[in-house]
C-alpha cells in the first residue's frame, strides 16, 4: 500500500510541477 502511494507521488508530483510551469509561462514571458 505504501509502495503504491510512493509510485503515485513519484508520477503525480512531476506532472503537477510541469502543469504549474506551463500555467506560469505566460506570466514569466
Amino acid at each position: 500500500m505504501t509502495e503504491q502511494r510512493y509510485q503515485d507521488a513519484a508520477f503525480l508530483i512531476p506532472v503537477l510541477m510541469i502543469a504549474l510551469a506551463i500555467n506560469h509561462l505566460p506570466i514569466l514571458l
